[in-house]
């Protein structure tokens, strides 16, 4: 099945290491921006092509637990990372978050794994007719750029915010 939902993925020593990596590399890159018109704060941790709108040093032991992952799941075992991106929703600034449902765009089939990585309130997340509530350190599962995939509407409080990581994978080309 495609679409599942996984918890706890992350052992809690390669937790605290993500943490890491997120409070010293990203929170301080300039290339981590608001982005007013979807509510958000987004960053480019690592993109295929290694430009320089990315963020980089995502850990690699990290990423390569991920990735035999995603070729496990997805069965396909030529996936290679796509790219890596997080995404803080929150209302701070005057965000307005939202999440419309969605095709990820591109000529390529990106497999995504949907990692919830710090939350404090609840915002499931709807690939097709299915809901996912994830919880911290929780991934759901699905093809970004053939499933609609989004969030209903929510109004954020002071302090509310889902951050999420999102890997997204498509089949090496030779």
């Amino acid at each position: 099945m495609i679409n599942q939902l996984f918890k706890n993925f992350y052992t809690p020593e390669e937790r605290l290491r993500l943490e890491q990596y997120v409070e010293s590399y990203v929170r301080h890159s300039h290339k981590y921006a608001k982005e007013y018109a979807l509510g958000r704060y987004y960053g480019v941790i690592q993109d295929r092509l290694d430009t320089d709108q990315s963020i980089r040093f995502f850990p690699e032991d990290l990423l390569e637990k991920t990735n035999l992952f995603a070729k496990e799941h997805f069965k396909t075992k030529d996936l290679v990372i796509f790219d890596i991106i997080i995404i803080k929703y929150c209302n701070e600034n005057g965000f307005v978050p939202k999440l419309d449902m969605h095709l990820d765009g591109g000529s390529s089939i990106k497999y995504t794994l949907d990692y919830q990585y710090k939350a404090n309130i609840d915002w499931p997340v709807l690939v097709e007719d299915k809901q996912f509530d994830l919880e911290d350190n929780d991934m759901v599962t699905f093809i970004g750029s053939k499933q609609k995939h989004g969030r209903n509407n929510r109004e954020f409080q002071d302090g509310e915010f889902v951050e999420n990581i999102f890997f997204q994978f498509i089949e090496k080309r030779n």
